[in-house]
């Protein structure tokens, strides 16, 4: 997995202390992922008198995986961080962030979404965003100009 984020970020800069605050879009590749989502066949219940719809009462068989290959997803990073300088170029760093990417799930709507009377034009794919959070703690090596 690759991740690339780009962005703006803000500090405030005090004599002890650096407080800075990030919100950058980006992208996430994966080397290898599914390319399409998976096909599911709902088999008829087996049950008399129970009708096939909803799924939940039918069984349900998954086709083969579909090919791997690489993908690209988008996502957005926000990231709080703050500082302790310890001298001029050394500090004591702290932060926290959360990485918010887009995926596909493995569901498709249902065949007859798209069909009067259920017009759509929305993706018959299912999309969810997921969050990872993220916290670093460490020295941290700080650019600051000589005076």
């Amino acid at each position: 997995m690759l991740a690339a984020f780009f962005g703006l970020s803000a500090s405030k800069d005090i004599p002890n202390y650096t407080l800075r605050v990030a919100v950058r879009p980006g992208l996430v590749r994966f080397g290898r992922a599914w390319t399409t989502s998976p096909q599911t066949v709902i088999l008829p219940s087996q049950l008399a008198g129970i009708p096939d719809v909803p799924p939940s009462t039918s069984r349900t068989i998954v086709n083969p995986p579909p090919t791997t290959g690489p993908i690209h997803h988008f996502a957005w990073n926000v990231n709080l961080t703050g500082d302790y300088k310890l001298s001029r170029h050394f500090a004591l760093r702290a932060g926290i962030g959360e990485d918010l990417v887009r995926y596909r799930t493995d569901e498709v709507v249902r065949p007859d979404i798209g069909r009067p009377p259920y017009q759509s034009w929305l993706s018959k794919q299912n999309f969810i965003s997921r969050g990872n959070w993220s916290y670093q703690l460490g020295p941290g090596i700080r650019s600051e100009k000589c005076r």
